[in-house]
């Protein structure tokens, strides 16, 4: 009877042991979470979440049905031995798998981490854009003509069935006109889309047929939206320039993440042919994406002069990429990043040289290195 007792407090200990390594690395994870941080790509989430609570809740299975047949002796001297082999490979597999999920615990929400994945997520939908501006359709003209349809639901556009479209477009000879592309607020009182017949004997059309082909959702997934990406990168840097966390290192550095990815979306890249010849979609407006990340950073970093000047280096640098639309756009941003710095009541000197820092990038482009600045005032 006490060897029973002792059996059932060894297994109570390892379903307590089971159960805190589950639950303990929660509330550090909800704590160190930033902005959206629910809300990574899938793809680039960690893959070991799952595997060590499957592997403990399977010692803990293994552990009582082994104490089962020994306490109550249905096992023999081969299966005693047996058990314990396997006792002795469960213990290694459990202190192995322990010993990972460990380090991934300490890397577990590291903002860091959380900020390339992000980085990397947006660059891959930068990417596919480039290549299908038009997600595979052709540019769409601008008013829309034709009958519109309109989604049952409130939510953002997550997912369009480009394929699923062109065979009803093709099979009821019409010309399918898209209001939004994903990442789009949808409502029932907005209109989803317009289709257009070729003639007046194309048909009567189910718009239930349409609406199965839309993805509409709560919130907004990376892949086919890159402006999404922009966004969690803008709540991200925002929360580390507010009064109670104080870490403009980390907007510095969100800032040259969006160099990057601007930068790659400047350059020509190549453009697949369009596979739907009769689905158009309005294009990607650089003008949204711009104001999707620098305004907010403008405006909570215009009084710390190392984001301010970080800022309109990027800016400058983007505007100087080669591309004639960004330099527009770049430019405006620039000069109203400067003038919200320049209403705060500022440290003289540092607002000297931020607007040396603009001059430099955008009224003096000819006398330095093409739009670049000089060494002291490039330290930032």
């Amino acid at each position: 009877m006490r060897s029973r007792a002792i059996y059932l407090e060894r297994a109570a200990g390892l379903s307590r042991f089971t159960f805190r390594s589950g639950v303990r690395p929660l509330p550090f994870s909800l704590g160190q979470r930033p902005p959206r941080g629910s809300l990574q790509p899938e793809r680039h989430r960690q893959p070991e979440s799952g595997h060590p609570l499957s592997v403990f809740v399977g010692a803990f299975i293994f552990a009582i049905a082994a104490l089962s047949a020994t306490t109550n002796d249905h096992v023999g001297k081969t299966g005693r031995f047996t058990l314990f082999v396997l006792t002795l490979l469960t213990v290694v597999a459990v202190v192995t798998v322990f010993v990972r999920w460990v380090d991934s615990i300490a890397r577990l929400g590291r903002l860091s981490g959380v900020i390339a994945k992000v980085e990397a997520a947006t660059a891959k939908a930068m990417q596919r854009r480039q290549q299908r501006p038009f997600l595979g359709g052709l540019a769409a003209s601008s008013p829309p003509a034709g009958l519109s349809f309109h989604s049952e639901e409130s939510g953002y556009l997550q997912w369009v069935d480009m394929a699923a479209l062109q065979g009803i477009a093709t099979r009821y000879k019409l010309r399918i006109t898209l209001a939004g592309v994903p990442g789009s607020m949808v409502m029932p009182t907005r209109p989803l889309g317009y289709i257009l017949p070729d003639s007046s004997d194309s048909g009567p059309l189910d718009p239930g047929l349409l609406r199965k082909a839309f993805v509409v959702g709560p919130v907004r997934r990376f892949d086919d939206d890159p402006r999404f990406g922009l966004v969690v990168l803008a709540e991200i840097a925002c929360r580390a320039l507010s009064p109670g966390i104080n870490d403009p290192g980390t907007a510095i550095g969100i800032l040259g993440s969006l160099h990057r990815l601007f930068a790659t979306l400047a350059k020509p890249g190549e453009q697949l042919a369009p596979e739907y010849g009769r689905i158009e979609l309005p294009p990607l407006c650089l003008r949204d994406m711009f104001d999707d990340f620098f305004p907010a950073i403008a405006r909570d970093g215009a009084g710390l002069i190392e984001v301010a000047m970080r800022l309109q280096r990027v800016l400058g640098e983007l505007g100087h990429s080669g591309d004639a639309h960004m330099r527009l756009v770049a430019r405006e941003d620039a000069a109203l990043a400067l003038r919200r710095a320049g209403q705060l009541d500022g440290f003289a000197p540092d607002l000297a040289l931020l607007r040396l820092q603009h001059a430099n990038y955008w009224e003096q482009a000819a006398a330095t290195r093409g739009g670049g600045f000089p060494p002291s005032v490039g330290k930032t």
